[in-house]
């Protein structure tokens, strides 16, 4: 029996059957950003978000093995680089890439009178084989005055995302009514707006669950510098208590998101957090047992202390003193020099009472420096209600 003699009743499912098949493909992909500028001679990472699109029906995933740098005068693949993208199930798909070049290769590049080359992606589905190819303009320039000047044509792509308080860190102590404000430092490539919106959780939220309200919006022109610095708006500072602020991007609609809608891509989020003092006349108990002191410490060294009856939080200081030590093995605690400069701080939930370094902190310290470091305890109105002595530690990472 050939399919000519088949009922027609299985030949109409076979036939919605392939057309099925054929339908549940990639339907496009593209790049974010489009354009940007990279400059001879110098250290370029470009980062790049592929967006894939699919039919409804499309649940196999996608893959990509390879990435390109290609003239487009020409069609020669100046670059290759063999790093595997993929993504499960169904689209949309958002894969992400960090292109660190050569500089002598984008010398070598402007040398030969290039002044764009394109890097490309081809992402296929592994079941149905269709192929969809997305590309990235990279502007080359010579020099850096030159990109200044031609980078105004590149979308804006944002690196990373940092805030920091008044102290240098995304951790503060600060009395009742003290004014505070903090910086937003954008690492990016290109140029553009960069819209989003400041917003804090007060005390009032429950534990766990933050309660935040936007205290401001921000749409502004960001230049070509890959590096660009906005100042909040006054934080509020009049009621004692846990602060969490954060500065929410604004991102491509089908990018990750968070669930929250005031604040929808978990990649162009920046978080702070800092506590008000309010004012008391309580005694305020010694915190004793600190450790490590006059001695060594690693980056995995845990600090530790003794907890305080009461304590909502606990602050860990560390300040620079500044003359290096004589013997990195052992610090004298009662050594006298210049008056310390205050390094980094880390706020710590209240059943904490022993805790290594964060990753922030350690980026701040420098191996074989001495450094004092001391702890205090805040109750839920922010009030310190604990104080230790200051201890010293070397550094040795």
């Amino acid at each position: 029996m050939n399919k000519h003699q088949l009922p027609a009743f299985l030949l109409l499912c076979a036939s919605a059957f392939a057309a099925s098949g054929a339908s549940a493909a990639i339907t496009g992909a593209s790049a974010t950003p489009r354009q940007t500028n990279v400059v001879a001679g110098a250290g370029n990472t470009v980062s790049i978000s592929w967006h894939v699109t699919t039919s409804p029906e499309h649940r196999s995933g996608v893959t990509s093995v390879t990435s390109s740098i290609v003239d487009p005068a020409t069609g020669t693949v100046l670059q290759g680089s063999r790093f595997p993208l993929s993504g499960v199930g169904n689209g949309p798909f958002v894969l992400r890439e960090v292109v660190t070049l050569d500089p002598a290769a984008v010398r070598s590049w402007t040398d030969q009178g290039l002044r764009r080359v394109v890097l490309e992606r081809t992402f296929a589905d592994p079941a149905t084989g269709s192929v969809a190819t997305a590309t990235a303009v990279l502007v080359l320039s010579p020099n850096r005055l030159q990109s200044a000047r031609t980078a105004s044509a590149a979308d804006l792509s944002i690196v990373s995302l940092q805030v920091e308080l008044g102290s240098g860190n995304n951790v503060e102590v600060v009395d009742e009514g003290e004014a505070l404000r903090a910086l937003l430092i954008v690492q990016h490539t290109g140029a553009g707006m960069l819209t989003g919106r400041w917003q804090i959780a007060g005390p009032e939220s429950s534990d766990g669950v933050p309660l935040f309200r936007t205290l401001a919006l921000v749409n502004t022109n960001l230049q070509p510098t890959q590096r660009s610095t906005l100042r909040s708006p006054a934080l509020p500072t009049t009621r004692a208590g846990k602060y969490l602020l954060r500065f929410c991007a604004a991102g491509r609609p089908d990018g990750d998101v968070t669930g929250d809608a005031l604040c929808p891509n978990a990649d162009l989020v920046a978080t702070a957090t800092y506590v008000v003092q309010g004012r008391t006349e309580t005694p305020v108990a010694v915190i004793g047992g600190l450790a490590p002191n006059a001695q060594a410490a690693s980056g995995r060294s845990p600090f530790r202390w003794q907890a305080v009856d009461g304590a909502a939080a606990y602050q860990l200081q560390i300040f620079e003193l500044a003359s290096p030590a004589a013997d990195r093995a052992v610090v004298r605690s009662d050594s006298v020099g210049a008056e310390p400069r205050f390094v980094a701080g880390m706020l710590l939930e209240r059943t904490t009472t022993a805790a290594p370094l964060t990753e922030l902190t350690r980026s701040k310290l420098r191996a074989g420096q001495r450094y004092l470091w001391r702890v205090t305890a805040h109750d839920g109105e922010g009030r310190t209600i604990g104080s230790s002595a200051d201890a010293t530690f070397v550094y040795e990472p």
